[in-house]
């Protein structure tokens, strides 16, 4: 089998790959693409879902842990624009110190985090169907339970994520109609 790849410099012989074996080999190649891009586009759709599920995860957590450590009322809305509450969970969350949705100055606000060109749907459901999430001084949530219900745009797919009154979250991997 090496005597194959060999050279023969005293003849002028070089063996290897001819046009029909390498198109036998691109035809295989091309196969194995075509077998695996469907697997891969709804493993993609998944990742995406899970990725926007643990970024608000990750912000519901840091706000509960600014109120605890600042002493202060932090509160996290929907926004569109980033400078008032206001619009789709799916557009963006504002986070900032305060008692409701109402800003009163610029300086309150902490974070605004945004979730453009992802087609993932957010929706917000809290017990006193507030449209925000307040944790107070001690990093209770005064909202009381919830849940977040993340779905693709194709519908297919969908996370939820439930939090209860003093604000520990948990992921699941379906919604129930709740």
């Amino acid at each position: 089998m090496l005597n194959h790849w060999k050279i023969n410099w005293q003849k002028g012989i070089c063996h290897g790959f001819g046009i029909l074996e390498l198109f036998i080999g691109l035809m295989m190649l091309s196969l194995a693409v075509i077998a695996v891009t469907p697997g891969m586009h709804s493993y993609w759709q998944r990742q995406q879902l899970n990725r926007v599920a643990w970024d608000i995860v990750s912000l519901l957590q840091w706000a509960q842990t600014l109120a605890q450590t600042q002493q202060r009322s932090v509160v996290i809305c929907a926004s569109q624009d980033g400078k008032q509450c206001g619009g789709q969970w799916s557009q963006g969350m504002l986070v900032f110190y305060g008692h409701d949705q109402q800003i009163t100055e610029p300086a309150m606000i902490l974070r605004f985090h945004a979730y453009a060109n992802i087609p993932v749907n957010i929706d917000w459901r809290g017990f006193w169907s507030h449209e925000y999430i307040r944790f107070d001084g001690y990093g209770l949530g005064q909202t009381l339970s919830g849940r977040f219900r993340l779905t693709q745009a194709a519908g297919s797919l969908s996370r939820c994520l439930v939090m209860n009154r003093i604000g520990r979250i948990r992921v699941e991997a379906e919604c129930s109609n709740l």
